[in-house]
């Protein structure tokens, strides 16, 4: 994170729903910090090289407007990395085959059913590697690089497995992306003759 910190190499803003989480970057950061709306970003068109986006499309409800705002504010050839929880993780398959609800999964807002934990964590849209490459390939990112990491919440004796797993994009515990936004006229086209 020191890299980022240096003013005049990287002008970093962070942006988050959450005030709490905006709380930490603000005492943390000698940048700017935004409170913002996922599927209306408060940036000018083209305001960024690079767009990170941790954990977060899961949480949305309207993930394609979300993609399109990060689309917009990315320049031509801006990149995104973005993290999103794996639904086809190794655990997760485990899950369902012995009839266990999945995790990162709630049927509920207000109580966890159907698995171990009582954390609710506020999942709406879940994607597995291919789904979430899919998605922003349909909406004008290029892939450049996938990735798998370990899942942070994982029981301490699975912890070996998942470190293996992670090696695997279709078996880890979470999928990282690293894409480059196609210019409109590129990604018309292709979704034109995808039709």
């Amino acid at each position: 994170m020191e890299l980022f910190r240096d003013p005049d190499r990287f002008a970093v803003t962070g942006a988050d729903v959450s005030e709490k989480a905006l709380g930490s970057y603000v005492r943390d950061a000698a940048n700017p910090a935004v409170r913002l709306d996922a599927q209306a970003l408060s940036f000018a068109t083209g305001a960024f090289d690079v767009v990170v986006s941790d954990d977060v499309v899961e949480h949305l409800v309207d993930t394609d407007a979300y993609a399109r705002e990060i689309h917009r504010v990315l320049v031509p050839d801006g990149v995104l990395l973005l993290s999103t929880p794996n639904l086809a993780a190794w655990f997760n398959r485990i899950a369902l085959l012995v009839g266990v609800q999945p995790a990162y999964t709630e049927v509920s807002f207000e109580k966890v059913f159907g698995r171990p934990g009582d954390d609710i964590v506020g999942h709406l849209r879940l994607f597995t590697g291919a789904s979430i490459r899919q998605f922003l390939e349909h909406h004008g990112f290029d892939i450049l690089e996938v990735r798998g990491a370990r899942f942070a919440a994982i029981p301490s004796r699975a912890r070996p497995i998942d470190a293996l797993a992670a090696r695997f994009p279709k078996l880890a515990g979470n999928t990282v992306i690293v894409a480059r936004r196609r210019d409109n006229r590129m990604s018309r086209t292709r979704m034109e003759s995808a039709s």
